[in-house]
């Protein structure tokens, strides 16, 4: 779908261009007003400004909607690809308000040589500079309703650098988690030798060795092959390591990250409940004090 509009928006900017070449090819007799070819071109003009403003109408729809749809995907799903969707939306915004101005311009040029020309007018011809004048005035409501896209497209682009941000800063943490969690584990199995005891009972492998026979005139070699225990090497169970490696993630991982929260809940609890603390503290004071006087006795 995005494809589409996209698409869709080139085409409409493209044919914006036509009413801009056409002011190339105006005839002569206008300029020398003679009055007989002024209706054959305003009539074009319409027809062609009709097709302008008609387009026009669907990019800036398109467009808003665009504009909308990524205002809460953005939002909910950002990523690169949508801002090189509005960047390139924005690009042929400007391609289309460069080509409204131009449009207008040549508009423009011709009603003021219509103006300048005197004589009766018909009916016909009246309503034909009305329609164009009006034309006119659509396409500087034109201009200006894409100076507004434009700037959201600039406010859009922000917030979803912005959720991007947000995202890389949660998958951030959650790498250093992760980091932090491989680390004590890697410290204790590169201290422990990876000699880790996954058996209970020493496990044989076989081992290729070579004898000399020394009864044998040409000391040819024999090779033999026989079973070597290779239990000996594991010399750590699983148990000690995790004896080791569960301690340290929680004193190197989890205890800085809880220790902040846990004392400042303390110190609030102390500041709020300050009465209490004090009556907690009489009565500990209390019952502390006949132990006290029994080993003043016994001392005595």
């Amino acid at each position: 779908m995005q494809y589409e509009q996209i698409r869709r928006a080139i085409v409409v900017v493209n044919n914006h261009n036509t009413l801009a070449e056409l002011g190339h090819f105006l005839p002569a007799q206008v300029f020398q007003h003679d009055v007989s070819g002024l209706p054959y071109i305003m009539q074009v003009f319409q027809a062609v400004c009709t097709k302008v403003t008609d387009e026009l109408v669907t990019f800036l729809t398109k467009t808003c909607d665009d504009i909308n749809y990524m205002v809460y995907e953005g939002r909910l799903r950002p990523s690169g690809s949508k801002m090189q969707y509005l960047r390139h939306l924005e690009d042929c915004q400007h391609a289309a308000k460069e080509c409204c101005r131009q449009n207008r311009s040549t508009l423009q040029m011709l009603l003021d040589q219509v103006n300048v020309i005197q004589g009766p007018r018909s009916h016909y011809e009246t309503n034909l500079i009305n329609e164009l004048e009006m034309v006119v005035t659509d396409l500087n409501y034109f201009h200006d309703e894409i100076e507004s896209s434009l700037r959201r497209i600039s406010g859009v682009c922000r917030d979803i650098r912005e959720q991007l941000d947000i995202v890389q800063i949660r998958r951030t943490s959650i790498l250093g988690i992760l980091a932090g969690l491989y680390l004590p584990l890697a410290f204790v199995t590169s201290f422990l030798g990876m000699n880790l005891n996954q058996f209970t009972q020493p496990q044989p492998s076989w081992r290729n060795a070579t004898h000399i026979d020394v009864t044998n005139p040409g000391n040819f070699t024999i090779s033999q092959s026989k079973i070597v225990d290779s239990g000996a090497n594991q010399a750590w169970s699983l148990q000690n390591f995790f004896e080791i490696a569960i301690p340290l993630v929680v004193g190197t991982i989890l205890a800085p990250l809880v220790i902040g929260s846990v004392i400042r809940a303390f110190l609030r609890a102390l500041r709020r409940g300050r009465t209490w603390w004090r009556l907690i503290f009489t009565l500990f004071v209390i019952w502390l004090d006949p132990n006290l006087e029994g080993l003043q006795c016994q001392d005595s």
